[in-house]
Order: structure tokens, then C-alpha cells, then sequence
């Protein structure tokens, strides 16, 4: 992909080269499991689970509804547990052809969620007017590597991201944040956007919602140390991979002493 700003399918954005959160995230586990998922030949990418499926369609649901039908194709309500309920539900998935096939269980769900967005105090004023899903790639300077990040929401003053939790509390969402390496995804947002048209977006908002009635939706703003948190772990990461790059050298875990947490001392 050349530098700048695509209007492409989430499906060709993930396809294409460029290191984004969840690839540099991986790298953060260790090397040999980002050689492993992005540079092994012989990986074999797994479906997309059913969780995932759901999750991008509450994006589309909420953000780009016009866009629905033309992606999704829903089918009926089935008892998934029963050879029947299986049978005719692989069946509506040929139907659905180049679409995604959802249930009908499915399609309320998500009838609801995106009510729920739309009726929120503060979402939609978030969304409406925004730049939606466009996908931005950039050359590093200091390690000339290929990035790549693809902004939810892009505002004229911020940036926004939308989340499903099944806790969208804020001690649980603060978790959240430490375990996905969300503050590493917000600065190569600012950073994406910051490339690509010179300004620098200091807010950054993230719409978190709830999986399951009543879908309660929490909107936080990210202060200064996360972001700068998360730019300091993702450029010091792009400089690890650089040097995996270089040296064609993937290590794996570290040897290392075994302490007792303090919890149980």
C-alpha cells in the first residue's frame, strides 16, 4: 500500500502489509509469535469466530448503517445445538454468497445496540459528522517500516473508537485498556492521522458497550499518560521488530527466575 489515505474494506486493510496494533502487540509477546502469525509462510489464518463476526457487525450497525445490507446477510433464528438447527444454519451461509451471514438472534442483538448508540446523550454526537473506518499508512521514520492504523471515528478535533466490553465499568475498562494495549492503538492513531495531514488530534474518546442488555454504553476520554504510555511502547517495539528484521533472529520467551507474587508470601 502506498502512504496516505484508503477508502478500502476492513477485509483488504487487514489483508494488506504495514504493521498495526495487533501485529505489533504480538511482537510484544514475544517475536517467534509474531514470526509465527505474520511472517511464517506456511500460517493458516482461522475463520473469524463467531464473537469477532458480531463484534465487527456492531461496528456497522453503529457507525455505518447505510451500510448493512450490502455486507450482511441475515438469516433465521436456529437452534444451533440440533443437527437440523446446524444443517439449515450452513445452509443460509451459502445463501448469504460474498456476505456475511448473521442469525436472527444475531440482528435483534444488534438492533438494539445500535438504538442504544443512537439514543446515548453523548455518542452520537461523537459519530455524526466524522470520518468513519478509513485506513491510513505511514513509513516510520526512525525504523523505515510500513504502518498502518484505521481510525473508528476521525473528527475535526479528535479521534474515537468503538468497543464492546462486557463490563464497560471504569476499573474494568481501565484493565481493559492495560490487557489489549488500547493506549498503544491510540497513539499510532495520532500518530496515522499526524502523518498523513500534518495535525495533531490530542483527544481521543473511547465508546465502550456492553454485550449484553440493557447495553449500557460508557464514554472515557484517554488522558496524556496513556497516550504517551502507548507511544513510548510502540516506537520501542518498532525498533525491536527492525532489529528481528535485520537479523532474522525471532526469539521466543526469556529464561527467567520464577518469583512468589506477593499475594501469596
Amino acid at each position: 500500500m502506498k502512504t496516505g489515505i484508503h477508502d478500502i474494506t476492513n477485509a483488504e486493510y487487514h489483508a494488506s502489509a504495514g504493521l498495526s496494533r495487533s501485529a505489533i502487540c504480538e511482537f510484544k509477546r514475544t517475536p517467534l509469535h509474531y514470526w509465527h502469525k505474520y511472517v511464517n509462510p506456511h500460517y493458516e489464518r482461522s475463520k473469524p469466530t463467531e464473537a469477532m463476526v458480531f463484534g465487527e457487525a456492531v461496528h456497522t450497525w453503529s457507525l455505518e448503517p447505510k451500510e448493512r445490507w450490502s455486507r450482511y446477510y441475515v438469516a433465521g433464528k436456529y437452534d444451533k445445538r440440533t443437527i437440523k438447527g446446524k444443517t439449515a444454519w450452513e445452509e443460509e451461509k451459502v445463501k448469504a454468497g460474498d456476505r456475511v451471514a448473521i442469525d436472527g438472534d444475531s440482528r435483534d442483538e444488534l438492533d438494539l445496540i445500535a438504538h442504544t448508540v443512537s439514543s446515548h446523550e453523548l455518542a452520537p454526537q461523537i459519530i455524526e459528522g466524522a470520518q468513519i473506518e478509513k485506513s491510513i499508512y505511514w513509513t516510520d521514520e526512525d525504523t523505515g517500516l510500513l504502518c498502518k492504523c484505521r481510525p473508528d471515528i476521525w473528527g475535526a478535533t479528535y479521534l474515537a473508537d468503538l468497543k464492546t466490553s462486557q463490563d464497560a465499568g471504569y476499573t474494568e475498562f481501565q484493565r481493559s485498556i492495560y490487557k489489549y494495549n488500547y493506549q498503544i492503538q491510540a497513539a499510532m492513531l495520532r500518530e496515522g492521522v499526524k502523518h498523513a495531514t500534518g495535525e495533531e488530534l490530542n483527544d481521543f474518546v473511547f465508546i465502550v458497550i456492553e454485550k449484553k442488555p440493557p447495553y449500557a454504553i460508557a464514554c472515557y476520554t484517554l488522558d496524556k499518560a496513556w497516550i504517551d504510555d502507548g507511544e513510548a511502547k510502540y516506537k520501542q517495539l518498532l525498533k525491536e521488530i527492525k532489529v528481528c528484521i535485520d537479523n532474522d533472529s525471532w526469539p521466543g520467551y526469556e529464561v527467567q527466575n520464577m518469583c512468589m507474587p506477593g499475594w501469596m508470601e
